[in-house]
């Protein structure tokens, strides 16, 4: 893998291989259908990506989440056979350059090809479109992808996780949506119940499912494990200030204070709700793992 830092108005040397381009958001399997292609006409294929979340570039003052923050959008094309990465700095200048411009930035690029979905736009506004590429460039346009007679698109995405339809994500991402980030230390409740939790401090602005427990797998140190995890303020315990993502791994007594996990959500169980003691939480959780098996 090889990534490369480079700005619009920077000289860089030539890359000449094949060249994908879009948002790529959730990096679904709308995204990998043009990784396919664009593997089908060369084996060096590299992707064009933002160094930030343009939202946060228009909008620096308002908290936006991502469905896939840049290193998570890095590992998955590297997974699906993309081996270059072109990380463009942009910033608010950036989105002032026309689509000519645009344009000047990717023949100092050299692709041989072009991949891009049929709704791809660039430049100011969004002024340019596929037929503009084409007259530049050898350009290869894919259909959207669509399933079960539904538009794959990382809007849609988004909404899913938003409402606990984590299933329908999963169906749409090829995989399941999943938070990385360090165990840190909770309040330490569910260890007084036999359902110890590891409390998960993320590691990037990802977007949180709605509140609730979920079915789960989840990667430790290249394993992996059937979990229970709660979205939410725990407020069976005393309701939080802000959500909290904490899961109980079945069949695991390692100490995993300081360790990266990965959690992948499965399936929506229930809702979230106080329970009158910690003993009716305990049934509860014996219900739910039995519920994971």
């Amino acid at each position: 893998m090889k990534k490369y830092n480079i700005s619009i108005d920077e000289e860089f040397l030539p890359f000449g291989g094949t060249l994908i381009l879009g948002a790529f958001d959730g990096v679904h399997l709308g995204h990998a259908s043009l990784v396919k292609k664009a593997l089908e006409l060369v084996d060096e294929v590299g992707v064009l990506l933002f160094e930030r979340n343009p939202r946060d570039v228009f909008e620096p003052s308002v908290k936006h989440y991502e469905l896939t923050p840049l290193n998570k959008k890095i590992e998955r094309f590297e997974e699906l056979g993309v081996k270059h990465f072109f990380v463009v700095d942009n910033d608010l200048s950036f989105f002032n350059h026309t689509k000519d411009e645009f344009i000047g930035f990717l023949k100092k690029l050299s692709p041989t090809h072009i991949v891009v979905g049929e709704d791809y736009t660039f430049g100011k506004g969004k002024e340019g479109k596929v037929e503009d590429l084409k007259k530049d460039f050898d350009v290869m346009v894919c259909p959207l992808l669509e399933i079960n007679e539904k538009k794959v698109s990382s809007r849609d995405i988004y909404k899913d996780i938003l409402e606990g339809k984590v299933e329908e994500a999963m169906t749409l991402l090829g995989k399941p949506y999943s938070l990385k980030g360090k165990v840190i230390k909770g309040l330490g409740n569910g260890r007084t119940i036999s359902f110890p939790t590891a409390n998960l401090e993320l590691d990037e602005d990802y977007l949180l499912p709605k509140s609730g427990v979920y079915k789960t797998r989840v990667h430790i140190n290249n394993m992996e494990y059937l979990g229970i995890t709660n979205v939410g303020k725990n407020p069976t315990v005393g309701a939080l200030d802000k959500r909290i993502v904490e899961t109980y791994i079945g069949g695991l007594n390692e100490d995993l204070y300081d360790k990266e996990i990965e959690v992948g959500f499965l399936k929506y169980l229930r809702n979230e709700r106080k329970f009158d003691s910690l003993e009716d939480l305990k049934a509860q959780l014996e219900i739910d793992k039995r519920n994971i098996e």
